[in-house]
């Protein structure tokens, strides 16, 4: 199978854009007709719905575990059937769990999300690894089968320095986790010149992602914190590589729930696909001049 981080380049162009829709269905945002069903039937219905809406439009998607863990064994059943549709339309699935245990743990972790009869197989995960290199390890197992993942290195939160900018050896602590996160992907770069092994980058930190851009050249960046988290399309654009690539920048409930903004107040609830597809095309119109303007700069 090829390379996970060639496959994501690829839909990335193919798709031209570099947005990823982060499956987050809250249940407090959902349109209100979903609100009437049973929960493990308004995430199948919205998430099916969402992935059939965007599979033209999006290079991937990330599911955020939590939203569907919150019901149990309900919302898992949901997230199960949506990942594999997701999958079957030819979506890159990124499973957003922040794995970081050890030993066998983390081998059942990473069967359950990488292996191919996994009830939750996917493309990717992301993962924490502050438990060192034993951490990663069983999930870079599946990389030679063309699996990936991203490694938490400078995370968009507002209490991230508190640890994260910590100074290690005259270095804040986020670019000695880059360097590792490095040094750990560099036998999966794949015909790209990515790495199989990318990074979790907050787009809240734009200084930050430009320096850990300089200091990663080779590594794709997972960027949350764009739209509602507040970072701005120039903020992201800093995270982009030379080529103008190397980023997939995650948008939640921006896509997700764009029928509740203000401009689409004319717009029924139950149209609010179609306020997700036209919130997707213009964030991604955005994005594009916004690397543009960036490129111009160098």
């Amino acid at each position: 199978m090829t390379n996970f981080a060639d496959r994501l380049l690829e839909q990335i162009r193919r798709k031209q854009s570099p947005l990823c829709v982060g499956m987050d269905p809250k249940w407090d945002l959902l349109p209100p007709p979903f609100r009437t069903l049973e929960p493990e039937a308004a995430l199948l219905r919205f998430s099916l719905e969402m992935v059939e809406s965007l599979a033209e439009l999006v290079p991937a998607m990330k599911f955020q575990v939590a939203f569907y863990e919150r019901f149990g064994s309900a919302g898992f059943r949901a997230l199960e059937q949506a990942v594999r549709r997701a999958r079957a339309l030819q979506i890159l699935v990124i499973i957003d769990c922040k794995r970081g245990d050890i030993g066998s743990t983390a081998q059942e972790y990473a069967r359950a999300y990488l292996d191919e009869e996994g009830p939750l197989a996917c493309d990717a995960v992301t993962l924490n690894p502050y438990l060192g290199w034993d951490s990663l390890e069983p999930f870079l197992a599946f990389f030679p089968r063309g699996k990936g993942a991203f490694a938490l290195v400078r995370t968009s939160n507002p209490s991230a320095p508190d640890l994260q900018d910590l100074d290690v050896a005259g270095h804040p602590l986020f670019e000695t986790v880059g360097n590792k996160v490095k040094e750990w992907g560099s036998p999966f770069v794949g015909e790209s010149g990515y790495s199989s092994l990318g990074a979790v980058v907050g787009a809240t930190y734009p200084q930050e992602a430009e320096r850990l851009r300089q200091v990663l050249p080779d590594t794709f960046f997972l960027l949350p914190g764009y739209g509602t988290q507040g970072a701005s399309e120039a903020d992201i654009a800093l995270a982009f590589d030379r080529k103008g690539e190397g980023v997939l920048v995650n948008s939640s409930r921006a896509i997700l729930f764009a029928y509740r903004d203000p401009i689409y107040v004319d717009l029924p609830p139950q149209r609010y696909l179609d306020a997700s597809q036209t919130a997707f095309k213009q964030a991604t119109n955005r994005i594009r001049n916004a690397i543009d303007e960036r490129m111009k700069d160098r």
